[in-house]
């Protein structure tokens, strides 16, 4: 192991300036990549973790006006930055009845606001979705791009042996290797940079997935959770009018 070790930085060592640049160039996406992979799987776990607390609290509070959301915004989860807004617009429709209360609701103003409820939930569904991408597109970059740049890499090493049976006119041993070696470390670093990268990149797109769905599926609970709780309380208003 020590003498592959050694012969790969032997290879980098005596590696052109352009190669070595290539190789640079990969590095640092392989550095972005590390980074990206730390922080995506610790904010996945943390969200899994925020979601499953939030969500049963929702299941166990018996009327929405009750429900406690975290003042704390950064300590939100998807699921609370959701029942955020859906409470925000359950207040406002019940400031709005209320201001009216001597006056007759008709079914198209219910059905109004209730769309402007499905839209805003559903918006911030969209937005807990768009903040779940963040960072993706640097996996997506690297597991295309450092292929391509170990393949540039590739044709200039076979150029430069070339050049030098050219220069020296013999196609030795001697001559060719170094071109050849900045052919293969080039690509074999290039591809090694990019298999992780489209790995972590499948596998947190499938989870944005799973979050995905998960959001649109709370927010059309949660807006039917706003007209059981809204028409419980209509009723209630009605009956105390009729007695």
């Amino acid at each position: 192991m020590e003498i592959t070790s050694n012969a790969v930085i032997s290879l980098i060592v005596k590696s052109g300036p352009f190669a070595r640049f290539i190789l640079l160039l990969i590095s640092f996406f392989s550095v972005l990549t590390v980074g990206v992979f730390i922080y995506k799987f610790r904010a996945y776990k943390a969200a899994l973790e925020k979601n499953r607390r939030f969500y049963a609290t929702f299941t166990k509070t018996q009327k929405l006006t009750d429900l406690q959301i975290n003042p704390d915004r950064g300590a939100r989860g998807t699921l609370e930055e959701i029942a955020t807004i859906g409470l925000a617009e359950y207040n406002r429709l019940l400031e709005t009845v209320m201001a009216h209360q001597d006056s007759t609701i008709s079914n198209f103003f219910l059905e109004t606001q209730f769309s402007i409820i499905k839209d805003n939930l559903e918006k911030g569904a969209s937005e807990a979705v768009q903040k779940a991408d963040r960072y993706l597109v640097t996996l997506a970059i690297t597991s295309s791009t450092c292929p391509l740049l170990g393949l540039l890499g590739t044709v200039w090493g076979i150029m430069h042996a070339f050049s030098d049976i050219g220069s020296k006119g013999t196609a030795s041993l001697n001559v060719v290797a170094p071109g050849i070696a900045e052919a293969l470390i080039t690509t074999v670093w290039g591809i090694g940079v990019a298999i992780p990268a489209l790995v972590a990149y499948n596998a947190f797109a499938n989870r944005n997935r799973s979050i995905e769905s998960e959001a649109y599926d709370f927010s059309a609970h949660l807006l039917n959770r706003i007209k059981i709780d809204f028409f419980e309380l209509m009723y209630k208003r009605e009956a105390k009018r009729g007695s």
